[in-house]
């Protein structure tokens, strides 16, 4: 394989997965060519092994044949794909050693390498680096304040959630989907006490017009459920949900039978054109206690699918 196709393969990687053979053959045509490849090549390596299944260990195996092997360093795009991979061990003893490189290459007050340690910490459940690095930034994007709060919603922290969220609207950056999400996240799973907060998160919702995301309506429609205002949840499910959106109808046909509302679940499953991707959704999300009302909407709907109409 010539260098120059080796070269573009590696391109391909920014945004392609492959599976490990295929990239081991990769790191074995770099290592027996003898090249030298630049910092962004040995990145697109790191960054396809990192997203990769089924570990991500070869990325910092990877990384440390680069460091120890090559003229050219790592910069601030080599670092984020690397703690990517260290947090989807769950474990923070590489990343550890990855933030101790950070700190010798100077690279620890960039702020991409800095959500990247944040992240980290947090999904390895070390909240307590996690926040003390967030508060030693003395820069900060919505990606920062995403960070950190959706560590604490991961914890089940709403008071946290809401303190940051406060002070993250308070402030100069602005908000974007993904916070709203994870707002609306921590609302839902406090319930009842989280329903002030998750309607004055609503009205945001519409005042910057973030209602034409899909992702946030299904948070608004989530949270609507958890907090049993079913109500305020079909009302907006009327008003957003789009043909072939099976996250939305699974989310309200799975409130429905948990409530015992199977004629509205099915009312609900009728409108569906793809049935059998929702049918799986269900079976994946309704817990043990709940099989007999599941079954009784799986004999209605199979009945349904049989004939063509309903009965």
């Amino acid at each position: 394989m010539c260098n120059t196709h080796l070269q573009k393969i590696l391109l391909s990687l920014k945004t392609k997965t492959y599976n490990i053979k295929f990239l081991d053959q990769i790191l074995t045509q770099i290592i027996t060519t003898g090249f030298t490849y630049s910092t962004p090549t040995w990145n697109c390596l790191i960054r396809a092994y990192s997203r990769s299944p089924p570990t991500p260990t070869k990325a910092i195996l990877v990384y440390n044949y680069f460091i120890k092997t090559c003229s050219t360093r790592p910069d601030n795009y080599t670092y984020p794909c690397l703690l990517k991979a260290c947090s989807r061990l769950f474990t923070d003893s590489n990343g550890k050693q990855v933030h101790t490189h950070v700190i010798k290459t100077g690279l620890d007050s960039d702020i991409f390498v800095q959500n990247a340690l944040v992240h980290l910490y947090g999904t390895v459940g070390n909240s307590t680096d996690a926040c003390f690095l967030f508060d030693r930034m003395p820069n900060r994007d919505v990606a920062s304040w995403n960070s950190l709060m959706g560590i604490y919603n991961a914890n089940n922290s709403f008071n946290e959630v809401m303190v940051l969220f406060k002070k993250l609207m308070c402030g100069c950056v602005k908000a974007d989907r993904i916070s709203l999400v994870i707002v609306l996240s921590a609302s839902a799973q406090a319930q009842m006490e989280g329903l002030e907060y998750g309607r004055l998160v609503h009205g945001h919702v519409i005042k910057v017009g973030f209602g034409c995301f899909l992702e946030v309506n299904n948070a608004l429609l989530n949270f609507y459920i958890k907090c049993k205002e079913i109500d305020e949840a079909s009302k907006m499910f009327d008003e957003f949900v789009h043909e072939g959106d099976v996250v939305s109808y699974t989310i309200l046909i799975n409130a429905y039978v948990e409530m015992g509302m199977i004629d509205l679940a099915r009312d609900v499953f009728d409108e569906i054109v793809d049935k059998d991707r929702v049918l799986w959704n269900l079976m994946l999300l309704l817990p043990e206690e709940r099989l007999i009302a599941y079954k009784t909407l799986l004999s209605a709907c199979i009945r349904s699918m049989g004939s063509g109409c309903r009965d």
